[in-house]
């Protein structure tokens, strides 16, 4: 894990689902355009890349255990798996040897198996990002704002009652050199029941992966864990906002703090 060392820099927004982050980080990219700074917005797990689209596929389907398996066949059997395969480098073959050794030995009904397979996917999705997508922004001078990032891996793994411990280290596992840390971290706490309602209002009642009062608890807890972590403390700086008032008020508190935080230090 290291600080940011480019000329760009690197926010990014966490929070449980319907916290209001994804709006904050849109109105926070517009504002940043207002203001003629350069942006990249960008999101994990990611659309483009592929570990960021199996991600999204697997836990957006009814129930993720079921679908697991044959969702992780098809990637095995995909183009852009062989072509990533066949282009990577020593250390990204030894995680897509790790990745397919776990995927073989899932269990398509144990939910900590799937938990595992899906954090894994997302931490090699994060891994790709940061050499892809953010590292190559923040080097020209752009700076990035990053709707979710690791935090959210480790907070995310006690949805079904796990310790996140294991998600965290798994960070430094993947990520190893390229463990990059955000200028700024901005949590946006919200009540889960008001989360929920939010989300499923959102998605037209459909539920994902996570989508349940008990999970959203379970993840608020984590978070605060994790983001009082040494780890974390020492090498970025966080900031809490109330995501239950109005909107607008809350995008100019944002963008207050990071103002004085980021720009005028």
């Amino acid at each position: 894990m290291h600080k940011n060392p480019y000329p760009g820099k690197f926010i990014a927004l966490e929070g449980i689902e319907g916290s209001g982050k994804t709006t904050q980080a849109k109105l926070l990219t517009e504002r940043f355009m207002a203001e003629d700074k350069r942006v990249l917005l960008t999101r994990e797990p990611t659309d483009n890349l592929f570990f960021g689209k199996l991600a999204r596929t697997i836990y957006t389907a009814e129930s993720a255990v079921k679908r697991a398996r044959d969702e992780i066949t098809r990637a095995f059997e995909s183009k852009e798996y062989k072509s990533a395969k066949k282009g990577a480098h020593k250390e990204k073959l030894s995680h897509l040897a790790r990745f397919e050794k776990l995927a073989a030995s899932v269990e398509p009904h144990t939910p900590q198996d799937v938990v595992t397979l899906l954090q894994t996917v997302i931490t090699l999705d994060r891994h790709d990002h940061i050499l892809q997508s953010i590292i190559p922004a923040l080097e020209k001078g752009i700076n990035v704002i990053s709707d979710r990032y690791f935090p959210s891996t480790p907070a995310y793994s006690t949805a079904e009652g796990f310790d996140w411990r294991p998600f965290w280290q798994m960070q430094y596992e993947i990520l190893g050199q390229d463990f990059l840390t955000p200028d700024l971290i901005i949590f946006i706490s919200i009540p889960p029941e008001i989360g929920l309602k939010r989300t499923m209002q959102k998605q037209g009642g459909k539920k994902e992966f996570h989508d349940s009062r008990e999970r959203l608890e379970r993840v608020n807890r984590a978070y605060q864990e994790i983001l009082e972590t040494p780890d974390i403390k020492n090498n970025t700086r966080i900031e809490n906002f109330d995501g239950s008032g109005n909107i607008q008020s809350i995008a100019n508190e944002i963008w207050n703090k990071i103002k004085s935080v980021i720009f005028e230090k």
